[in-house]
């Protein structure tokens, strides 16, 4: 599409109930902003959203043949590896990298693209997250905490005059999409998600990068960044580039 709107979803399994689940949850993205969806193309995993689609939503299912390229989706998907490898590259526990905090960095990565306006977009002023969305990114409130950051996020319990700790270690996970401000973090007590909306930026240590690799290898996390294909591949042509 010319709006160069980015969508990216967590499929847990590559059945049709899961991809189904997915492309509906795209749908409604449009359909709030009455923006109707012509049609899906993608591989033949698509196959069986055919009828569905076309009886339920109105939406003509396009499948491509094998071995048949669709050049903008695949550059699309080759930029926002891009940036996911871009963002990993500067966590110091590339050791063992946890799974929220790849779950996390793959959605930031996404809303990040789809808050400026593309060069081959419709609009040089909106961004694809504005004209889709309505929303935009507001620089005070969105931009406070880099992804990845440190920070002892406020735990406000009562009453505050007791012995209880008042602040927790927590890695920074992005902006909430709210108004408010709100945070998503990674608790270093649990290692669970948590939502803040007040902290204190701090200084890495040794100690922070130790307690996020140990949760890490406990879900027995690679060293590094690996992307892979459908097959379970890592995909050279990721790396391909124009001399």
């Amino acid at each position: 599409s010319e709006i160069k709107f980015v969508t990216v979803e967590e499929i847990k399994s590559r059945s049709m109930k899961m991809i189904s689940k997915c492309a509906k949850a795209v749908i409604r993205i449009c359909n709030k902003r009455n923006l109707r969806m012509a049609n899906i193309a993608g591989d033949d995993e698509f196959d069986p959203l055919k009828n569905t689609s076309k009886e339920k939503c109105k939406i003509d299912c396009n499948p491509t043949a094998a071995d048949e390229h669709m050049e903008e989706v695949e550059q699309m998907i080759r930029v926002v590896k891009e940036r996911i490898r871009a963002s990993c590259s500067r966590m110091p526990w590339k050791k063992a990298i946890p799974k929220m905090t790849v779950r996390e960095t793959v959605k930031n990565a996404v809303v990040m693209l789809n808050a400026f306006p593309p060069k081959s977009g419709i609009n040089a002023h909106l961004s694809p997250r504005n004209i889709v969305t309505g929303k935009t990114l507001n620089h005070n409130i969105h931009f406070k905490l880099p992804f990845g950051d440190y920070a002892q996020v406020h735990q406000n319990e009562e009453p505050q005059n007791s012995n209880k700790e008042q602040t927790l270690g927590a890695i920074s996970l992005g902006p909430l999409d709210n108004a408010q401000g709100g945070w998503k973090f990674m608790s270093l007590a649990t290692g669970h998600f948590t939502k803040r909306h007040s902290w204190d930026a701090m200084p890495m240590t040794q100690e922070v990068t130790d307690k996020v690799i140990q949760f890490g290898e406990a879900e027995n996390s690679p060293e590094g960044t690996i992307i892979r294909n459908n097959d379970g591949d890592v995909d050279h042509n990721d790396f391909k580039h124009d001399d």
